[in-house]
């Protein structure tokens, strides 16, 4: 995906992880992965992927390392995870 100039997004609730809504998603993280200049995680013009975990043991930590930005999706209520289908 990388090789394709595609930005890998991880979707997963980390101490390094931005809420959604102050990610590159929407051009106003400031915070970086690996330390990426701004530029580099600006997505406007560039294919995304998501990557999401499975219930149990969400996305694996050898994939988070690999991805260009992780970001949250905060849930409310007493259960702290998303279900995908």
């Amino acid at each position: 995906l990388k090789q394709n100039n595609v930005k890998v997004i991880g979707v997963e609730t980390t101490s390094r992880s931005v809420p959604l809504w102050k990610s590159s998603f929407f051009g106003t993280n400031k915070n970086s992965v690996g330390g990426k200049d701004k530029e580099d995680m600006n997505i406007h013009g560039r294919h995304v992927a998501f990557v999401f975990g499975n219930e149990m043991i969400g996305v694996d930590t050898q994939c988070l390392e690999e991805c260009d930005e992780l970001i949250a999706l905060p849930t409310h209520g007493v259960k702290n995870s998303l279900n995908v289908a």
